[in-house]
């Protein structure tokens, strides 16, 4: 499966001004599979922004919305299944951000 992926705000900036990129991804993968793809392939910059590495999630900071659904707001939010979802936005440093 395809997702599309776009970046806002400073983690948009640490990856060079990329605004977004489609990931291919096995059927039934999750958020958090998603999240080590894009951490294996955005270097150390974009895992020390974030993950934070102790724990293997995403860090505080960081907003996370799949399908204009923030995953904070979800249970088992890591678990979360991305078939049949187009988009994830990854922000940070840009309050009050709404993807509608």
């Amino acid at each position: 499966m395809r997702i599309n992926v776009k970046y806002v705000g400073i983690v948009r900036t640490i990856l060079g001004g990329r605004k977004e990129e489609k990931v291919e991804l096995p059927e039934e993968s999750t958020v958090y599979q998603l999240l080590v793809k894009l951490a294996e392939k955005n270097g150390e910059s974009f895992k020390d922004h974030c993950i934070e590495r102790e724990w293997g999630r995403i860090r505080n900071n960081v907003k996370v919305l799949v399908d204009g659904e923030h995953i904070f707001l979800c249970p088992g939010r890591y678990e979360m299944k991305l078939e049949g979802k187009k988009e994830v936005v990854m922000c940070s440093g840009c309050e009050g951000f709404s993807s509608a």
